[in-house]
Parts: C-alpha cells; structure tokens; sequence
C-alpha cells in the first residue's frame, strides 16, 4: 500500500486488459468466506494491490524473498520473473497464478 501511494511514474505495462481486470476483480470476491465490512476492506485492499501489482507496476503477486513450501521463491532473471507455482495453479478457480507476470520456473533455463 505505501508503494501505491507513493506512485508517480508512468505504468511499466503498455496495455490494459479490461477483461483480464474484471476475471481477476471476480476471482478475488470468490475468496470472500463471509460477507462483512471486515471482509469487504480486505477484499477491496487485495483488488487495489492485486491490481496495481499486474497493469500497472509490472511485478509479481508475491514478494521476491516470500517462501513458498519446499523453501522455493520468486526468481527473477535478465528482468522476468519465475515461479514455481506458475502453472500449477492455473485451474485452481480462485488463483490468481493466471494473471501474475511471472513465469513458469520450468521457462527460466540455465
């Protein structure tokens, strides 16, 4: 959130997906469990970051050092950025994996 309001820069992506927007806005609101103004700010929270995060920043859903199971993270190599996860969660309903500018690890090579 504080890098959000600190923003002043042009968008690292040069197009906007409306559509890719709106899947996304409706996967966050099927993670909703309960439907109250607790929930409602924190849903509206991971929208605006999730948001800012995919077409606007041009960066990665999840932190670069956050560790995954198995003691994996986000890898970024010559400006592009892998996951393990990558596609092992694009079917998952609720993933947002699909809109991540990451990669998957498999694509990174050695």
């Amino acid at each position: 959130m504080e890098e959000i309001k600190k923003y002043n820069a042009t968008p690292q992506i040069s197009t906007f997906d409306r559509e890719d927007c709106l899947e996304l806005i409706q996967r966050i609101d099927l993670m909703q469990k309960e439907d109250n103004e607790k929930n409602r700010l924190l849903t509206d929270r991971v929208k605006l970051t999730s948001i800012y995060l995919i077409f606007v920043a041009g960066k990665p859903l999840h932190p670069l050092n956050m560790e995954f199971p198995g003691s994996s993270k986000i890898a970024k190599k010559d400006n592009e950025y892998y996951c393990l996860a990558k596609n092992k969660q694009k079917d998952v309903e609720i993933a947002l994996c699909k809109f991540c500018i990451c990669r998957d690890m498999d694509e990174m090579g050695e």
